[in-house]
């Protein structure tokens, strides 16, 4: 977004389905975390006016990140696609509904996941040829990102129109952690000499505790016809 400083997101507001998404909006706002644009249904970006209902850290506006909606009919998707650097990506999800006394009801069930080897080898010291010490192999700049998420909607059976939606997500994004936990993910050498690694394992843990979202979201929406 334009007109603001490069800090990150410390002047616009990260949402997921109109939720705050960053792990400390009000706190933190400039804290590094995106959900998956891969599997998003849509991104909405908001600007002037109509940002300042969503919190302070709005200076620069807001994004929206919107997923796939669910519906009270039958829907069905899968893609799947490979590229270069090993690059494996799936996206699918149904969605299924009914109705009768009780209102009507409506489930969604996706999966998104994506893996690759990265684009770039850090076994190679740039410029020289030789190998970084540790590594073993080229996986080091690989990903993987695993995203399953289940919505369930339920119109009630009422005059006025009142909708009850519910959604769980899990958003993984792990880096090789199960096959190398033990091996180096980053070699770090300071300017006085000091030294530190750390595995895949730790960075796994750390990536648990900052960037993986488990988050339920419960809206209830009153509309008068």
């Amino acid at each position: 977004l334009r007109g603001v400083n490069t800090l990150r997101s410390a002047a616009i507001t990260m949402m997921e389905d109109e939720v705050n998404i960053a792990p400390a909006p009000y706190s933190a706002p400039d804290a590094y975390y995106s959900p998956l644009a891969g599997k998003m249904h849509s991104i909405e970006v908001l600007k002037g006016t109509s940002q300042f209902r969503y919190g302070p850290h709005t200076t620069g506006g807001v994004i929206n990140y919107q997923t796939t909606p669910v519906e009270l009919g039958e829907k069905y998707y899968l893609r799947t696609s490979y590229g270069s650097f090993n690059d494996k990506v799936t996206h699918a999800y149904a969605n299924y509904g009914i109705s009768g006394g009780f209102g009507a009801v409506a489930i969604l069930g996706e999966v998104y996941y994506r893996e690759n080897d990265g684009f770039h080898d850090f076994n190679i010291e740039p410029g020289t040829g030789v190998n970084r010490k540790g590594y073993g192999s080229d996986d080091a700049g690989g990903l993987m990102q695993f995203n399953p998420m289940v919505k369930l909607l339920w119109q009630l059976p009422t005059t006025m129109n009142n909708t009850l939606e519910i959604k769980a997500s899990y958003n993984a994004l792990d880096i090789h952690q199960e096959s190398k936990s033990e091996k180096p993910a980053i070699l770090w050498e300071g300017e006085d000499g000091t030294y530190r690694k750390i595995t895949y394992n730790e960075m796994f843990v750390e990536l648990e505790q900052e960037g993986s979202k488990r988050k339920v979201n419960i809206r209830f929406r009153l509309f008068d016809d």
